[in-house]
């Protein structure tokens, strides 16, 4: 196997679309890249190959892929320790971007991501990726020069008051940069900036929340219990408040799957917490029907997120009527910024005990007028699927 051999320049639509996994553990990342996909294949203008790593996939995960991107061609490959590939996956990724014009990374901080990232740039394909707050080689200094030599499409989110688009108006306000013209001038650097928004899945239990019924916790957590997401300081906030405020009594859940460094101190939390005012319960990984339901028996959503790509968790659960309370280092914190569904707090013990107080004071769930102002077109798929349009086309005018 060699890499250094010459590109050769293609003028296909195939597209290869890259993220570490898909099993239903990875929570936001294999539900929003499956929503990804969709879009792109909803705009009719990308062939998308999805690869991926098999390592931690089981037969239901296999099953779901098929059930939710049945058309989509999947390549696999095996890691050799922690998030290094092996030879082997080596060789896929360099066949696989030589068959791609367009490469999609999802982010920077994994060296997989890394190693497809300088694989494309030898073979000078057309780049799209997410930053979301990770280092990307683009924008430091010692790499400037790749900005002069390839096509660099960062693709961000939009701010709250450009995110809601209508079909008349997606052309002439927030998507003129797709313009030829702009285009070419950015072409000079050859970075690009556009914008990316998402279709998110709502729930089939959507109206349910405008009802003034009784749910039963305060607060929850959906997603993988990860140090990154800080659920560390979910469990640290209330064994302070168990010991400093006995007479507090608040019912909350987790739900998902929990790494394997976290799952002592989860264990050991529950276990201490045992016959007190503060009621905790771990229902593990849960199947969809079951996600939604616990969502509807919650009126707050507590996240204090030291890191998030996005965010699809917390907005499903906006869409089943929990009020966020979240850090702001999140993907679609723009989105949110100026809703009355979102409080925004730091990823600090202190904070996070001030925001469990918070959520213990709300006995409503979210209307659906404010559901619905928020997520009316934001995250539609038919938006996103124009926005590919858009710049597919306005890109292969300046060629």
């Amino acid at each position: 196997m060699t890499l250094l051999c010459a590109p050769t320049i293609l003028t296909n639509r195939n597209i290869l679309l890259s993220v570490h996994s898909v099993s239903s553990r990875a929570g936001g990342l294999s539900s929003g890249t499956f929503k990804r996909i969709r879009s792109l294949q909803h705009s009719q203008v990308f062939n998308v190959t999805l690869i991926t790593s098999s390592d931690y996939l089981d037969t239901d995960d296999y099953k779901r892929l098929k059930l939710e991107i049945p058309h989509t061609r999947i390549v696999y490959y095996s890691n050799l320790f922690w998030r290094f590939p092996s030879l082997t996956a080596l060789s896929v990724f360099r066949r696989e971007i030589a068959n791609s014009s367009y490469v999609y990374l999802h982010s920077f901080y994994d060296p997989r991501t890394i190693i497809l990232f300088l694989i494309s740039l030898l073979y000078k394909r057309i780049i799209l990726f997410r930053p979301h707050g990770t280092l990307m080689p683009a924008y430091t200094s010692q790499f400037s020069y790749l900005k002069r030599l390839y096509t660099l499409v960062e693709l961000t989110l939009f701010s709250f008051s450009s995110a809601i688009v209508t079909s008349s108006s997606i052309e002439s306000s927030s998507l003129i940069s797709f313009s030829p013209t702009f285009l070419r001038k950015s072409l000079s650097s050859r970075t690009i900036s556009v914008t990316e928004h998402y279709a998110v899945q709502t729930s089939s239990l959507y109206l349910s929340s405008e009802q003034s019924f009784r749910r039963n916790y305060h607060s929850c957590y959906v997603g993988r219990l990860t140090y990154v997401k800080g659920v560390d300081l979910i469990l640290d906030a209330f064994l302070y408040i168990a010991k400093h405020d006995p007479s507090f009594s608040f019912n909350f859940f987790f739900a998902g799957a929990c790494e394997k460094g976290l799952h002592k101190k989860l264990m050991y939390t529950l276990s201490a917490l045992r016959g007190s005012t503060i009621q905790i319960h771990y229902y593990g990984h849960v199947p969809e029907p079951e996600k939604w339901r616990l969502l509807h028996d919650s009126y707050t959503f507590l996240f204090p997120t030291r890191s998030d790509s996005f965010g699809f968790s917390p907005l499903e659960a906006i869409t089943a009527g929990c009020h966020l309370f979240s850090t702001p280092l999140l993907g679609c914190s723009p989105l949110l910024s100026k809703t009355s569904a979102y409080t925004e707090f730091n990823p600090t013990l202190q904070e996070t005990i001030d925001s469990i107080y918070k959520t213990a004071l709300v006995d409503q769930p979210l209307s659906t007028i404010e559901i619905e102002s928020l997520f009316t077109s934001n995250f539609s798929i038919d938006q996103q699927s124009k926005l590919y349009q858009s710049l597919i086309h306005s890109l292969e005018a300046v060629k």
